[in-house]
């Protein structure tokens, strides 16, 4: 193998350790008593920071524009919280892959999990401690570009070593609601902090479990809204 194509492989490698698929469907399990080990755990706040953000005009814009309005309110409630802090896994509350980048002699504990996400340490974003700093584009793939790997298969990708961009699929964000999109930015910032994907069980891994505890949370705040009128 020549250096360009280990160089490219390697680029593969890492870019495939930030993305989303549509296959992996996870199942959100709690703890009876989760919301007493989240009370041992203070609440964090986290700002959320939009920064560079493009979508598409019509309607499936104004469902985007409202996962961005309630992705602080998501972030911040008692509800995901909780959920982080008490999800399990055959039995135990844990989760897959649970050490950012490649540290595994340092594993985290669900409370250690929520604590780094609330702290918002992107690593493209020093110096910005508690803040969810959200960039993000839309990809529309042609009729070349549809064939692809990324275009038919992946919901969304960021390069987490040298960007703070996080790029989303139309092939999925055009049919989406807003509790999906909620569920996918998160997933896809939650790779900017560090965690990344594993070989085995990716259903069981913070960023699509969190994803979609976030999901969770927003279609239940939606309904909530929904209801008071």
């Amino acid at each position: 193998m020549n250096r360009i194509s280990a160089l490219i492989m390697l680029l593969f490698s890492f870019h495939a350790l930030a993305d989303s698929h549509p296959e992996v469907k996870t199942k959100l399990n709690y703890v009876e008593d989760a919301e007493y080990f989240a009370s041992k755990v203070g609440t964090r706040y986290l700002k959320f920071v939009i920064e560079d953000v493009t979508f598409p005009k019509g309607s499936q814009k104004a469902k985007f524009e409202k996962a961005l309005a309630m992705m602080e309110e998501v972030m911040n409630s008692e509800e995901f919280k909780t959920r982080v802090i008490g999800y399990t896994r055959r039995g135990e509350r844990s989760y897959q892959k649970n050490y950012i980048w490649t540290d595994s002699s340092k594993l985290l504990s669900n409370e250690d999990i929520y604590e780094v996400i609330m702290n918002g340490d992107e690593k493209m974003r020093p110096g910005t401690p508690g803040e969810m700093n959200f960039n993000s584009w839309v990809k529309q793939c042609n009729v070349f570009q549809s064939v692809t790997t990324w275009c038919r298969k992946v919901i969304g990708s960021t390069d987490p070593y040298s960007s703070s961009m996080i790029r989303l699929n139309w092939k999925f964000y055009k049919s989406f609601e807003t509790p999906d999109m909620v569920a996918n930015m998160v997933h896809e910032w939650i790779h900017l902090l560090g965690f990344l994907h594993g070989s085995t069980r990716l259903d069981e891994e913070v960023p699509y479990v969190v994803g979609d505890i976030a999901g969770e949370v927003a279609r239940e705040f939606l309904k909530r809204e929904k209801g008071a009128y």
